[in-house]
């Protein structure tokens, strides 16, 4: 009989399993090579998409609209929402108000391309679905009301509950007069 070369301890010592080169030999990608090129093709592509829809349904939505004027005549007067489009909440909400150009009956333009950040404080969160309601106020403005004309630029700045860097937009709202005389508000392109 031939005795067997034993080390001490070698016993307990499992050996190292083979790592696998290819995807034939892959365990989680073992389904791949049922599937014809085309369909691993399709798979891909499919998976592609699904990343992409994800991204979509989770991105950050914001919207701002309008609110019936308080006073038909003073478009100052008119109430602005913010509501939270996305599916996920949005931390530190920060509302700034760029008047581009204003006039009043005395002077025209009373006021160009000033920027006022907003009376109220950052909100901290505005969950999916909420919306607030903040007003372009006279006192910000620092001239006399009432205005006839103003042009103006809502930036809403908030950082998304899932990304450590805060995002942007701006929405642009220009004043229309109509017939009877009162002042409504129309949204135009920032780039106009």
């Amino acid at each position: 009989m031939r005795k067997k070369n034993r080390r001490k301890g070698s016993a307990n010592i499992s050996p190292v399993p083979d790592v696998p080169t290819s995807i034939d030999e892959s365990p989680r990608l073992h389904w791949l090579k049922f599937l014809s090129p085309t369909g691993q093709f399709m798979a891909g592509v499919a998976l592609i998409l699904t990343i992409i829809g994800t991204w979509y349904a989770f991105s950050p939505k914001l919207s701002v609209d309008l609110r019936d004027s308080l006073n038909p005549l003073d478009p100052l007067a008119t109430p602005f929402s913010i509501r939270n489009d996305s599916l996920l909440s949005l931390n530190a909400v920060n509302i700034k108000t760029r008047i581009l150009s204003a006039s009043t009956p005395k002077y025209d333009p009373a006021i160009v391309n000033s920027l006022l950040i907003d009376a109220r404080p950052s909100i901290p969160v505005l969950r999916s679905g909420e919306s607030t309601t903040f007003f372009i106020s006279a006192d910000q403005a620092s001239y006399e009301a009432p205005f006839n004309r103003a042009d103006v630029e809502i930036i809403v700045s908030y950082r998304p509950v899932m990304l450590p860097f805060r995002q942007e937009r701006a929405t642009r709202f220009s004043t229309v007069n109509s017939i009877d005389g009162s002042i409504h508000w129309a949204q135009r392109a920032t780039s106009e």
